[in-house]
């Protein structure tokens, strides 16, 4: 898998795909991902990231654009930081 970006600190994320329907916020998509010293995984999923996440483009403002392994494009998603 391939980071891009800023890098995260250590710790466990959440990453959130929202869309809007009629005018209404609705969570779409969810990834546990944990960040460690030698890496990044999936938390709460049996598969590896590799299998699942091609690449990660982290920007500004606890936003990313998340690329699945079957996908051509892009997808925003937010971050949130687990304590």
């Amino acid at each position: 898998m391939q980071v891009e970006g800023e890098q995260l600190a250590i710790g466990t994320y959440l990453f959130h795909r929202y869309m809007t329907f009629d005018g209404v916020k609705q969570l779409i998509n969810t990834h546990k991902i944990e960040k460690t010293e030698n890496g990044y995984k999936l938390c709460d999923d049996n598969r590896d990231i590799d299998s699942v996440i091609k690449r990660i483009e982290i920007k500004k403002g606890n936003i990313a654009l998340l690329w699945t392994r079957n996908s051509r494009l892009g997808l925003l998603y937010s971050i949130v930081l687990l304590e």
